[in-house]
Parts: C-alpha cells; sequence; structure tokens
C-alpha cells in the first residue's frame, strides 16, 4: 500500500446516511471467547441512502437482526472488514451478535 492509499482528503468526506439513536452492549466473556451483542437503533437522515454499513475486522458473525426479525444470509453481506444490509425502513434497530477471540488478538484492537 502506498502513501497516498492513506490520505483521507476534506473533499472526499461524506456525513454518515444514518443517525445513531441508542447503542446497548451484551458481553458475555468466556474461558476461550466472547459474544458481544450489540443492539443499535438507527434513523435514516439522507432518503436517497438505504445501505447500512459497519466496519468490524476479526469477528464471527452469529446473528444480524432487524427490529427483532431475523435477517437471512441473502438479506445481508459481510466480509472481512464490513457488514452491509440494504432495503431498510426509515427507523430500525439492528442486533447484531459476533464472536470474537480476545486471546488471538494482535491488533490490539477491541475488548
Amino acid at each position: 500500500m502506498t502513501a497516498d492509499q492513506n490520505i483521507v482528503r476534506l473533499e472526499d468526506y461524506r456525513p454518515y446516511p444514518f443517525e445513531l439513536e441508542s447503542t446497548d452492549l451484551t458481553f458475555d466473556i468466556c474461558a476461550d471467547h466472547t459474544d458481544v451483542e450489540s443492539t443499535i437503533s438507527f434513523h435514516r437522515k439522507d432518503d436517497e441512502q438505504n445501505e447500512l454499513e459497519l466496519d468490524g475486522v476479526d469477528l464471527e458473525l452469529l446473528s444480524v437482526a432487524i427490529d427483532d426479525r431475523p435477517l437471512t444470509s441473502n438479506e445481508y453481506s459481510v466480509d472481512a472488514t464490513k457488514l452491509s444490509i440494504v432495503d431498510l425502513p426509515e427507523r430500525f434497530k439492528v442486533t447484531i451478535r459476533t464472536r470474537i477471540y480476545p486471546q488471538a488478538n494482535t491488533a490490539l484492537e477491541g475488548l
């Protein structure tokens, strides 16, 4: 990766199209892993943007739900760095369950 790829310019900035209203986190800390449940309430600020993108690295995705309705794997996409959900209502609550392995965390991020 070159130094130019790391440059973020002000003209490249776009406001996030969703406003976060509340966040609830629950941690289940076990001997070899930690399960995290995050429940986040959002509302859309931009009527034209309907895709929520959430960053996440080194997470095992266990489940995703919108307004307490579990999503099937064809209702979202996930890769090594982010989770994307489309076709969202104006106001919604997303609940995501993930598993992490803190003892394997060499990036020193998160727990």
